[in-house]
């Protein structure tokens, strides 16, 4: 019936129990009311921050974890208009987009770092939402393993000669 559409057209509303599908879409009209229920819709979300003057725009995402949790900004805010499932749709893409956006600028951020690390790499660190600054640390080691791997064909002292440039 009604809820098999709605899950159809957002298919996160499949994990979510009956009764709080049910008060999420009563309250569909009032984007504010739906921030108590995004834990239930989306991992590690705690809430949205909606734009002061017109409720419905939605400019910035909240993390799980309390007092420091991280906040996302979109690339480009959402309109929460229309039925729920649509709006919810949008922003999900809109995170894809946004997170899509931010590991292309840490792995452009990667390659300036790799030029000077001692003086890049906390900046890049420091700039970056936390799962993407991991990213940039793996980017970095992966890149810097392989290189060794590549030397060790060529030259045997190159693990050495490695490990003492990253002492330096």
């Amino acid at each position: 019936g009604y809820l098999e559409q709605k899950q159809k057209a957002f298919p996160r509303f499949y994990f979510v129990s009956n009764a709080k599908l049910l008060t999420i879409l009563s309250q569909g009209s009032d984007p504010l009311a739906m921030n108590a229920y995004y834990e239930n819709v989306f991992d590690a979300i705690q809430y949205v921050e909606h734009d002061k003057k017109d409720k419905t725009i939605i400019h910035k995402i909240h993390g799980d974890g309390g007092d420091g949790h991280e906040v996302i900004p979109f690339i480009k805010p959402v309109k929460a208009v229309g039925n729920i499932e649509d709006w919810l749709t949008t922003i999900l893409n809109t995170m894809r987009l946004t997170l899509k956006y931010h590991a292309r600028s840490c792995a452009a951020g990667v390659f300036e770092a790799r030029s000077d690390p001692s003086n890049k790499l906390r900046p890049l660190v420091d700039s970056n939402i936390a799962q993407f600054a991991l990213l940039a640390i793996q980017i970095m080691w992966t890149y810097e393993t392989q290189t060794a791997l590549e030397q060790c064909k060529t030259n045997a002292n190159a693990m050495y000669s490695n490990a003492l440039k990253q002492k330096n």
